[in-house]
């Protein structure tokens, strides 16, 4: 399937030298979603609080309507099917049906961290794209947590223990494909330890995008979108136990 092209329901906001002013409602926003058990953080909602960062008038329900329409899909051909294979039923309407995919031509383009974009242009990196999974397997009773492997993050089925690469369009790993993937950050086999697969909270995959996004904007000098991205990391942690967020990588 072709990615689905961008349309106009959102306007692109600019940072720092280009005069943008900082809401201090888009961190109000994001710190009442965060501000509750880690369970119960709604990763769409806290995620696209995050991208009005870029768009500042964004209609978070329409795309919240949008991802739940695609986990009553989900739901609807799991039930239909109860033998078959949970994961391979999300694999196929998420990759095959939706489109979804990893964006290989501009992997560090801010927009595969902003879940709108994401939604929009059917690309996105493994942590956004993993969000979009378990929320929609969610919907559909296929429990699934997020896996903060160095570099790439994963999806693991609950129910069965498989580690699944929503980057690379559902593909399940092995340990052969771990240690692929360590050694395209540079890390031999020496460098292999258990706690990679560790299952991650839902703070935890906010503050890895959160981060992923202040890497850009330092890139860039961007004060102003640095500020506004500080402020939601200090509002995470303020919500969570102490320590929490400064584990991030």
């Amino acid at each position: 399937m072709v990615a689905k092209p961008v349309c106009n329901r959102c306007q692109g906001g600019t940072f720092g030298v280009l005069g943008y002013s900082p809401r201090s409602d888009i961190v109000l926003l994001f710190s009442d979603l965060v501000s509750r058990a880690d369970a119960d953080i709604h990763l769409p909602a806290a995620a696209l609080a995050i991208a009005r960062l870029r768009y500042p008038d964004l209609d978070l329900g329409l795309y919240l309507e949008e991802i739940a329409g695609i986990g009553r899909e989900a739901c609807l051909m799991i039930s239909r099917r109860p033998e078959s294979d949970p994961i391979a039923a999300l694999n196929l309407l998420l990759f095959e049906e939706q489109g979804f995919d990893g964006d290989r031509d501009n992997y560090y383009d801010p927009r595969n961290s902003f879940l709108n974009d994401v939604l929009e242009r059917r690309r996105g990196i493994p942590i956004t794209l993993a969000l979009i999974y378990m929320d929609v397997g969610h919907a559909a009773g296929v429990e699934t947590c997020g896996v903060g492997f160095p570099g790439h993050f994963l999806v693991c089925h609950s129910a069965t223990g498989r580690y699944i690469d929503v980057y690379n369009r559902g593909r399940l790993l092995d340990r052969a494909a771990f240690l692929d993937l360590l050694r395209r950050q540079g890390v031999g086999p020496e460098g292999w330890r258990d706690d990679f697969l560790r299952p991650v909270g839902n703070a935890q995959v906010l503050a890895r995008m959160l981060n992923n996004l202040r890497r850009h904007y330092a890139q860039q000098a961007d004060e102003g979108a640095l500020a506004m991205l500080g402020s939601m990391l200090e509002a995470l942690d303020l919500a969570r136990e102490p320590g929490v967020v400064s584990m991030i990588h």
